[in-house]
């Protein structure tokens, strides 16, 4: 019975470290400059592929807004913006910054997904977004 308070902490401990992650990037033999990964560049008809994952998709900011499903809890202050992939789709992003310009523009982020129950009853109802981490203006 001695060891529950002394293992506790120690379990706190591993299961407090343990979510953080660290991205090496590595030198190719013969002293060059390390290598870059990509990111994948997706449309929008492509995202569901994605889910988690981050990526990297031309847009616009849109003109006419649709209904979506919107995510209403963050531990940050985001701001909601609708965006239209270059393939026709409309999306939400969530962003910390304010999209830069009115033209084309990169859009760098993780695509998540939200599902609930539809309006008036028509059952369950997914819809899938950008957790923005950076825009770049392309025109």
């Amino acid at each position: 019975m001695k060891r529950i308070p002394v293992v506790i902490p120690l379990l706190f401990l591993a299961l407090s470290c343990g979510g953080q992650e660290s991205v090496k990037e590595t030198a190719p033999a013969g002293g060059m400059s390390p290598k870059k990964v990509s990111l994948p560049s997706i449309k929008g008809a492509d995202m569901d592929g994605y889910i988690g994952m981050k990526v990297s998709m031309t847009a616009q900011q849109s003109e006419i807004i649709h209904q979506h499903m919107i995510l209403t809890q963050f531990v940050d202050d985001r701001k909601l913006y609708y965006i239209d992939t270059e393939d026709g789709y409309q999306i939400t992003a969530y962003s910390l910054k304010p999209v830069p310009c009115n033209g084309k523009i990169k859009v760098v982020g993780t695509i998540g997904e939200v599902s609930g129950h539809a309006k008036a009853g028509g059952g369950h109802h997914s819809e899938l977004y950008i957790m923005v981490e950076d825009w770049e203006c392309l025109d």
